[in-house]
């Protein structure tokens, strides 16, 4: 029986031992654990940090790439606009050029005439061809308006009446001349009269 009691004891010290040596080794490693969870929590901590700091940097900089695109897309649109631009003048140059074109022919047609009326003696001759070249002449300051501005429109349809008139003129004195030196017949025209009488150019 005596024996069998110290066998307990033995027992439950060796028990009591263990238990506690288990007590000490669980603890510390619930310290650890404890110590993990911590640096866990602070490395999170900075990996958060660091993390909106680079998403804000990408925000920042896909901002900044949009408003680029958003320039880019402007400046694209204006060169569009600028290029219908060039094409819509380059078609109104090219259509000035040929009218142009046809002014000077009108003009080297009506300075035929002119001529043509300076050396001629017959008056229904005149008469004819002052006709042709008042329908020229309305051609050509037709041309000469759609060529000019529109701020200088009105102020060019008056100096085509004006010139109309003194053209005009200038024909009715050469018809006078024309009648006068038809009595004349064997006689060209004289130095005075071409002189009076510029050919347009």
């Amino acid at each position: 029986m005596n024996d069998l009691r110290i066998s307990f004891d033995k027992n439950t010290t060796d028990m009591i031992k263990m238990i506690e040596g288990l007590h000490s080794s669980v603890k510390a490693k619930k310290e650890a654990l404890s110590k993990l969870c911590s640096e866990i929590k602070l490395d999170n901590i900075d990996m958060n940090s660091t993390i909106s700091t680079k998403l804000e940097k990408l925000q920042n900089d896909l901002a900044a790439e949009n408003k680029i695109m958003d320039t880019f897309d402007e400046q694209t649109q204006k060169v569009k606009v600028l290029t219908k631009k060039m094409k819509n003048a380059t078609l109104n140059i090219s259509n000035l050029e040929e009218e142009k074109s046809l002014v000077n022919g009108k003009i080297s047609e009506i300075n035929q005439h002119l001529l043509r009326i300076v050396e001629t003696r017959d008056s229904l001759f005149i008469v004819s061809v002052r006709q042709n070249l008042f329908e020229k002449l309305q051609i050509v300051f037709t041309m000469l308006n759609r060529l000019q501005s529109v701020s200088g429109s009105r102020a060019s349809a008056k100096q085509g009446r004006d010139e109309e008139a003194i053209i005009k003129n200038d024909t009715d004195q050469k018809d006078n001349k024309a009648s006068r030196s038809g009595k004349d017949k064997g006689k060209g025209v004289s130095e005075e009269d071409n002189d009076e009488n510029p050919i347009l150019s």
